[in-house]
């Protein structure tokens, strides 16, 4: 299954149900959180990318719901109303999705 199959699986009975019709948005994210993974496990290698294994297409499609899940709210750090909380911390995504990830690096030659 690849990655937009699974956000549209997931955004299914969801109140945002309505961007599954919307592909090229889901792809723009998609893309995003792939651009992001790849940053993560890749910090010091421009040139990488993402190999194309189902443990980064469900990082990635969970990536991307998070991001659509913030949209309008982006940076937002605190927001109270009729008994809804919600703070997010620094960055894109949350934190607890970054350490899913493990940065990956080479040892260097002389």
């Amino acid at each position: 299954m690849t990655a937009l199959e699974m956000v549209k699986a997931k955004l299914v009975g969801t109140d945002y149900e309505r961007y599954i019709s919307e592909e090229n948005l889901l792809k723009a994210y998609i893309n995003d959180a792939q651009q992001q993974a790849t940053s993560i496990v890749y910090p010091f290698d421009e040139t990488a990318t993402l190999p194309d294994i189902p443990k980064y297409h469900s990082w990635v499609a969970r990536a991307t719901i998070e991001m659509i899940m913030r949209r309008g709210a982006e940076g937002q750090l605190a927001h109270n109303e009729n008994g809804i909380n919600r703070t997010y911390d620094g960055g894109v995504l949350s934190q607890s999705l970054i350490d899913e990830l493990t940065p990956k690096g080479k040892i260097l030659k002389r």
